[in-house]
Order: structure tokens, then C-alpha cells, then sequence
């Protein structure tokens, strides 16, 4: 799977408005990650954290922020 997200877009590229939470827009911004968004919001939080996407690319691990939500 980490082969089909496009690795052009990295996550602190797709959220916009630096939330450290990709919404659907903004995971549809990339069509890899908005064809995968709901296997990639693992808690159907209706957000895709660097937790969960983080589990595809072996990104950096969350935030202590993001750990909390």
C-alpha cells in the first residue's frame, strides 16, 4: 500500500490548515489517499491523523497532541 500513496504529497503538505488532521477534502487532494480514506481512518473519526496514515507510509510518529485524540 505505501507504494500506491503518492509520495509527492507528504502529510504536512495535504493539511492545509495545519491541524495535524487531514479532513476529506484535504485527503482527497490526493486521489491515492482519498481512494483509500476510509481504510485509512482507522477510528471513523471522519480524520486521517499522522497515526493512521503514518501506519501505511512509516511516517513520523504522532504528536503527543495528536497521541491524545
Amino acid at each position: 500500500m505505501a507504494e500506491a500513496i503518492d509520495p509527492i504529497r507528504p502529510f504536512s503538505d495535504l493539511d492545509h490548515d495545519h491541524d495535524g488532521v487531514l479532513s476529506s477534502a484535504e485527503a482527497h487532494a490526493s486521489p491515492r489517499i482519498g481512494a483509500d480514506w476510509q481504510r485509512l481512518d482507522a477510528n471513523g473519526d471522519g480524520v486521517i491523523d499522522r497515526s493512521e496514515i503514518g501506519k501505511v507510509l512509516d511516517e513520523t510518529p504522532p504528536t503527543a497532541e495528536e497521541a491524545d485524540r
